[in-house]
């Protein structure tokens, strides 16, 4: 049986997309804050980890377009670490590559409009003008 290096995340943009290349080589790369609560010493605090993700052709090109600083993004892919040196300093990397991203805020035009079930307030949305009287409970359509 092999082993199984997958990696599912939520997290906010940390930068404009960086496009570079051309053709099949373009390469999308963005960095994403990772936030969780976390309790130390008996207080809770916040923790930020930073992943860098990594896209290529197509899709890296769609991203560039839909994607700013600050967008909720939800990320899924093969987790990587990598090396290197910096200033004489060992650093490292934690990398989502191989990436699937889905985007979860609303697209920019509809910023304005109220989306229904969006998620942020729960039993308001696009059955508020559902009449709740309309059946019986041995009537339920479902």
């Amino acid at each position: 049986m092999s082993d199984l290096n997958s990696i599912s995340v939520t997290g906010r943009v940390g930068n404009d997309p960086e496009l570079r290349g051309s053709g099949e080589q373009v390469r999308l790369g963005l960095r994403i804050a990772v936030s969780d609560r976390v309790k130390k010493g008996g207080e809770w605090t916040k923790e930020t980890t930073w992943l860098s993700v990594t896209l290529w052709g197509k899709r890296a090109e769609s991203l560039s377009r839909l994607v700013r600083k600050g967008s909720r993004i939800g990320v899924g892919g093969k987790l990587h670490i990598r090396e290197y040196e910096h200033n004489g300093e060992k650093r490292k990397d934690v990398e989502i590559v191989r990436a699937d991203v889905a985007l979860l805020d609303p697209p920019p035009d509809s910023r304005t409009k109220p989306r229904p079930n969006s998620g942020g307030d729960f039993g308001k949305g696009a059955y508020d003008d559902f009449p709740a009287d309309d059946f019986g409970d041995d009537q339920v359509p479902f």
